[in-house]
């Protein structure tokens, strides 16, 4: 376990997260100095893990030692034995503890906490403890804030966050749009950037690659594991093709419109 540890707490060498700018990321150091557990939610592959690793970067620049900062991705495999034993969640602390020996107020991020069941007794169990922060992410339907104010018994505070918006999309193509100087300016390169987040939407990994193929092949992918992840689970459906025809019939047909929708109330 030291060796995952270390390899996900590259932070603890001075490594930092990339420079993406998510603006949820004011909400969550707002959030920091508070006593509540801090839950980041969201669709799948929406840069939950990155907000996570941006407040990292905040805490340690704040003056917090990286190595009172623990980070953990529950999804990696090591732990795939383990998911149905809320309690090794506290191994998982234990042996942290005893590796790093941190000293004063510790932040802990568990990563897909959903991945291990019953995981909110354990998170519950560690709540009075004032040395410790939890900050923690999950993807599927079981994190719907609703649902987690009821497993956390009121203990939380929620940040949900979507894939990119149009301005944080700009940000990312270092376009400048503060002003309405810079839009007049810069109006041709908003309007390209516009096309591109129309047909593309705001997942952040598809931004960098090329090869439209590949962009298709991969949103393709998040929408199907979305449908049969989280929606048809939570759901009970049984005829889970007519769902996705459905669906893939519904996005072509309003995906314009919807992006245009999003267009408008974020920029």
């Amino acid at each position: 376990m030291k060796n995952i540890l270390i390899e996900q707490n590259y932070h603890w060498n001075g490594v930092k997260e990339t420079s993406i700018k998510r603006e949820k990321l004011q909400t969550l150091i707002e959030y920091l100095p508070l006593k509540q557990i801090i839950t980041i939610t969201g669709i799948r592959r929406c840069g939950k893990s990155t907000l996570a690793r941006l407040a990292i970067d905040y805490l340690i620049n704040d003056g917090v030692e990286p190595k009172n900062i623990l980070f953990v991705n529950l999804e990696q495999p090591y732990f795939l034995e383990h998911r149905h034993n809320a309690d090794y969640l506290n191994t998982i602390y234990e042996e942290y503890i005893k590796f790093i020996n941190p000293k004063g107020k510790i932040y802990i991020f568990l990563d897909e906490i959903q991945f291990f069941e019953n995981w909110q007794v354990y998170i519950k169990s560690k709540y009075e403890s004032s040395d410790i922060k939890f900050i923690i992410t999950g993807s599927n339907s079981s994190m719907l804030s609703n649902d987690l104010n009821t497993l956390l018994s009121g203990r939380s505070l929620n940040i949900h966050l979507d894939t990119f918006t149009f301005k944080e999309f700009l940000d990312y193509k270092e376009i400048d749009c503060s002003s309405e100087y810079a839009q007049v300016k810069n109006k041709i390169d908003i309007k390209r950037a516009m096309d591109e987040y129309i047909k593309w939407g705001g997942f952040f990994e598809v931004f960098e690659i090329e090869n439209e193929t590949i962009k298709k092949e991969i949103l393709i992918s998040y929408a199907k594991n979305i449908l049969y992840q989280d929606i048809v689970p939570r759901y009970k459906i049984r005829n889970s093709e007519v769902l996705e025809r459905l669906f893939f019939l519904s996005f072509i047909k309003y995906h314009r419109y919807f992006k245009l929708y999003n267009i408008g109330k974020n920029f």
